[in-house]
């Protein structure tokens, strides 16, 4: 993925929440827009903010998740174990593949899923 770009009412928490989920540093930030990445790229996600008082923006506002794929089941039980502990649980997950989902302030669903070899 190159990057996303996320159109947000709650803007100040939307950020904190993304900074948080994805260990991620916040590289621009104005009242209009924010830029973070999780790794050496200049941005992975842009939150636009538009305002608390703007038009129901819907469930994802025509995303329906993003999945991010950490390197193996142990980097997804630490994931787990960080986000609980900041108050972020998971939603829900699919029976036999090693994931989380969590919402954003957004109502989007971000996913986290490892890859794993059996045998």
């Amino acid at each position: 993925m190159a990057h996303i770009v996320i159109r947000c009412k709650h803007f100040e928490q939307t950020l904190d929440w993304h900074k948080t989920v994805l260990v991620a540093k916040q590289v621009f930030v104005n009242d209009f827009i924010a830029f973070v990445t999780y790794d050496d790229e200049h941005h992975r996600i842009a939150l636009v903010n538009i305002g608390v008082e703007a038009d129901d923006i819907g469930i994802g506002a025509g995303v329906d998740h993003v999945a991010f794929c950490l390197e193996n089941v142990a980097a997804l039980m630490n994931h787990y174990s960080r986000l609980t502990e900041a108050g972020i649980e998971p939603v829900w997950s699919i029976t036999g593949i090693f994931n989380m989902v969590t919402n954003s302030p957004n109502t989007r669903e971000f996913e986290g899923e490892a890859s794993y070899t059996i045998g």
